[in-house]
């Protein structure tokens, strides 16, 4: 089934519809929000998985990433990646790699790709995120004005014994567009500058930190969207964050009509306000969720996410053992499928210019057979933009 609501595709079934809103497709008119299936210059993969350590009858784990260069014009195109741990909320590693025109590179995030300098994941098991950026050079490692990137990653589980098992689920890269590029521009840098101290936003060169001082550092801060009052980001240079996030799901538990097996559908949320300079912890952001069920009577429920949260629907509201309770429980709502809108809202927060946008994607589990899927997303949060921040290497 299919129901089409401004321009946007939602589709309720076993492949949750991985559908975005945007307007056209040229560089010279950027989507309105985060896309998965347009090129961009910031991409998100919120979930990476590593656990390839169990015992030998455990389900082993790994996720396999690719990035492609989706540009046909000289010079190659250089990516800066983080990987952002989910139980610290510290970046765990990152490199740089100069990606081929119009193709792809693709890694295993346990074991790397030494041939591109990319290093494996030093940490077993492992669940967080993974941030690339589209940056001038390997040596500067500042964002320039192009989208070029596409992306996608893939979770494996194997299942040793007899009958062993493998499932696989894959899901797009989120991608944040440039919001100052133009049709054949040459990609530029977007500057440096003063992050943290007395001059914030004071433009700076190099690794020249005397612009920033006393207390200040230079570096590089990519606005999503912009902030009303921040001296750090007064105007845009990469698409806002979305006000609200739609996932068409089945409820938890429900029987799954053809094959029989149980349902159960998982979110992982990252917020999109990422401080890698100084590995603070963002601040709380709390979720609402309005949940329809198909004859569109509405509950609601909130959680809270901090720097990284994967959760099943029937435990953001019931503790483990206690689903049955929960809005998302299908006994509760009486149908097999519906609606959830997610809404972030701000809670606390030391520096209240700034934004508590969200991504996320989902997992729906039928039986021992997954899919992952993007969700769809709508509305934007005027004057209150995210960022993303960090310190380049050392030319």
């Amino acid at each position: 089934m299919r129901k089409w609501v401004n321009g946007t595709a939602i589709r309720v079934g076993f492949a949750l519809g991985a559908i975005v809103v945007f307007v056209g497709r040229s560089s010279q008119a950027q989507p309105l929000f985060p896309a998965s299936d347009a090129p961009a210059g910031y991409l998100v993969f919120p979930k990476v998985v590593v656990d390839a350590t169990g015992s030998p009858a455990a389900a082993k784990r790994d996720t396999f990433i690719q990035l492609t260069n989706t540009s046909r014009q000289s010079p190659n195109r250089v990516v800066h990646c983080f990987y952002i741990d989910g139980s610290t909320c510290d970046e765990l590693l990152n490199f740089s790699i100069e990606l081929p025109l119009g193709r792809p590179v693709a890694w295993s995030v346990n074991e790397g790709l030494p041939s591109a300098g990319i290093l494996a994941l030093a940490k077993d098991p492992f669940v967080g995120e993974l941030k690339c950026i589209e940056v001038d050079t390997i040596t500067n490692e500042v964002p320039v004005t192009v989208n070029d990137l596409k992306g996608e990653a893939t979770i494996f589980t194997v299942t040793a014994g007899n009958p062993g098992g493998v499932d696989i689920r894959s899901y797009n890269a989120i991608g944040l567009q440039t919001t100052t590029v133009s049709a054949g521009a040459t990609p530029s840098p977007i500057g440096k500058k003063c992050i943290f101290g007395a001059h914030p936003g004071v433009a700076c060169t190099g690794t020249d930190d005397t612009p920033c001082l006393p207390g200040g550092q230079c570096g590089v801060t990519m606005c999503l969207g912009s902030s009303a009052g921040s001296p750090e980001c007064p105007t845009a240079n990469y698409v806002s964050c979305p006000n609200t996030l739609i996932l068409n799901n089945f409820f938890d538990f429900a029987t799954d009509p053809v094959s029989g097996k149980e349902i159960r559908t998982e979110l992982t949320f990252v917020p999109c306000t990422e401080d890698i300079a100084d590995g603070r912890v963002p601040a709380i952001t709390r979720v609402q969720f309005l949940i329809f069920n198909e004859f569109e009577q509405r509950t609601s429920t909130a959680t809270q996410v901090e720097c990284f949260k994967e959760v099943q629907l029937s435990n953001i509201d019931a503790k483990p053992g206690s689903e049955a309770a929960s809005v998302f429980n299908v006994g509760v709502q009486g149908t097999l499928v519906g609606q959830t809108r997610i809404r972030p809202v701000q809670v606390s927060d030391p520096a209240p210019t700034v934004g508590h946008g969200l991504l996320a994607i989902a997992e729906e589990f039928h039986g021992p057979a997954s899919v992952a899927a993007n969700l769809n997303q709508v509305g934007i949060n005027q004057g209150k933009g995210d960022f993303v921040r960090y310190i380049p290497l050392l030319p």
